[in-house]
């Protein structure tokens, strides 16, 4: 291969090309044949009673987020967060909703629905941007732009839903570029604008902290802090009422969705999942107290790999620590649904659009990878098209997708095996 030569963006690219190739096939016999629910299970119903699909949907789909957080607005702005809100948006996370309200009010609901899917759109559309502006390659460019943005699970579970997560998207793009060994403002700035929007995007921070850039990493969490609570101060009504109503909220959906584990629908992409297919080979007190206690244990996690990242800081590599950090704010949460998997969007930019992505300072001189790291990297870039791929097999007719019932067991392995080669290449180092 020559310099210039991206074998595993090739690779990923081949891995994905099949893989899609094989859901075009799966949706149209699936959908057609058997006239099963395609859209079920790449993400949730068709109908859901959020809306008059007649007159604010789209044929009979409401894109149902959207809906539900609409409605959520009009107490809002009188000056009262909704007690019981499943969606328990800070007020930055209601601005997307926010913005097209006007629109709302001057022409209908549909059109405003339509005006935020195409924001939400373009948002999303961030890692594919960045791929086609910077990559040097421009074969294969269209249908890479295309893998990673239409044809993409987490796109497409992202739209479906009318998420605003996918706000966000810019934000940790950003992130993921200027994160670096050498500290700068930029990534400190990013993590805050993703936290803003979802609080769990804080957990980019330990990015930060996997460098030794603690003065950064503390004006992360500083500033996070800061743009999900002082918006608070400026909302109508009163602070304090607001607060707690969003923070009990917060804590109270998280609770309920252990019944989305034991149902199985809609998916919950947590690493908590991992205890509903504990089931499979272990027995059900086991997997019973890994759920009941999965917010220490989920702590313990995260201080462990933040303990371990911190020590490895000299000789962490930017991709592996990439890995690690994006895939955080969707695996530690106790709830996770599909569209927190628009991280793997970034990963594949990254790997598409860089040549030296998987360039290891442990191994800088090797021109040939050992085993155990190539099977680390085929392990990665095998996650990464699973989870791009909208694969529409499902377990059971009205259930989500099997690679979405397995992200949080298949990215839980992808995350403890990073930081275990961390580990290895921090050792190997000092050798």
């Amino acid at each position: 291969p020559t310099s210039t030569s991206n074998i595993w963006g090739d690779r990923l690219f081949t891995i994905l090309t099949i893989l899609v190739g094989i859901s075009f096939m799966a949706i149209l016999v699936l959908g057609s044949y058997y006239d099963q629910p395609i859209t079920q299970a790449l993400s949730f119903d068709i109908q859901d009673g959020q809306c008059d699909p007649a007159t604010q949907g789209v044929g009979l789909h409401c894109f149902g987020d959207f809906h539900y957080v609409q409605r959520q607005i009009n107490p809002a702005l009188e000056g009262y967060f909704q007690e019981g809100a499943a969606n328990a948006y800070t007020p930055i996370g209601l601005l997307p909703n926010l913005i097209v309200k006007p629109i709302e009010s001057l022409f209908d609901l549909r059109i405003a629905l339509l005006v935020f899917l195409l924001l939400l759109a373009f948002a999303l559309t961030t890692p594919a941007i960045y791929l086609a502006t910077t990559t040097n390659r421009p074969e294969r460019s269209t249908a890479k732009f295309v893998f990673l943005t239409v044809l993409s699970q987490p796109f497409i579970f992202a739209i479906d839903r009318g998420s605003s997560t996918g706000f966000a998207m810019p934000f940790v793009m950003l992130y993921a570029v200027k994160l670096n060994r050498k500290p700068n403002w930029y990534a400190t700035l990013a993590i805050a604008g993703a936290a803003a929007i979802r609080p769990q995007f804080a957990l980019l921070a330990i990015g930060l902290l996997a460098f030794g850039q603690i003065k950064h990493f503390l004006a992360s969490i500083f500033a996070s802090l800061s743009m999900i609570f002082i918006p608070f101060l400026f909302w109508p009504g009163n602070q304090r009422t607001n607060l707690t109503i969003w923070f009990h909220n917060i804590t109270s959906y998280s609770l309920g969705a252990k019944i989305n584990v034991a149902d199985k629908y809609p998916v919950n992409l947590s690493m908590r999942s991992v205890a509903d297919h504990l089931d499979d080979l272990l027995n059900n007190s086991i997997s019973n107290w890994f759920q009941n206690n999965y917010v220490l244990i989920s702590l313990i996690i995260l201080a462990a790999i933040m303990c371990t990242l911190f020590a490895c800081r000299k000789t962490n590599t930017k991709s592996l620590v990439l890995i690690a950090s994006l895939s955080l704010p969707c695996l530690m949460p106790e709830t996770s649904f599909g569209y927190y998997s628009v991280f793997t969007l970034v990963l594949a930019s990254l790997i598409f659009s860089n040549v030296s992505f998987f360039n290891s300072i442990a191994h800088p001189n090797e021109i040939r990878i050992s085993k155990p790291i190539s099977i680390h990297q085929w392990l990665i870039v095998s996650a990464t098209a699973i989870a791009l791929a909208p694969i529409p097999f499902v377990f059971e007719v009205g259930r989500n997708s099997i690679s979405l019932e397995f992200f949080g067991v298949i990215w839980s392995i992808v995350l403890l095996s990073t930081v275990a080669r961390l580990i290895a290449d921090n050792r190997k180092s000092h050798l």
